[in-house]
């Protein structure tokens, strides 16, 4: 049976206790780091603004306005029904699932529209 040199464990020991520290924190050397829990946050609020031509939706939320877009991906219900873009309309409330890209926009994965509005005409 071959042991493992001291050297070999003591970096094993210390790469376990930094992944232990980043889990349990988000952060590596003081930078924070995206836990798995904040890599797809949630908005919701009212459609201020709908722009089918840029897929671009302005939600006013409580913190203010602020604008995401959507993508060929995503997918919209109300209920259990899935709607097209074109179904949505400023005034609707929403609740939106999004990821931000390397430019820094907030893409749509997911939208649910509130029952409580009238249904699609």
């Amino acid at each position: 049976m071959k042991t493992v040199p001291k050297a070999v464990a003591a970096g094993l020991l210390t790469l376990v206790v930094v992944l232990v520290a980043v889990a349990e924190t988000g952060e590596v050397a003081g930078v924070k780091t995206k836990k798995p829990i904040d890599a797809y946050p949630f908005a919701k609020g009212v459609i201020e603004k709908l722009d089918l031509t840029s897929q671009r939706i302005t939600l006013t939320t409580e913190g203010g306005s602020r604008v995401f877009d959507l993508t060929p991906a995503t997918y919209i219900f109300r209920g259990k029904d899935k709607l097209s873009p074109d179904k949505l309309k400023p005034g609707d409330s929403i609740k939106l699932n999004y990821y931000t890209n390397d430019l820094g926009r907030a893409l749509i994965r997911r939208i649910k529209v509130d029952l409580s509005g009238p249904p699609p005409s």
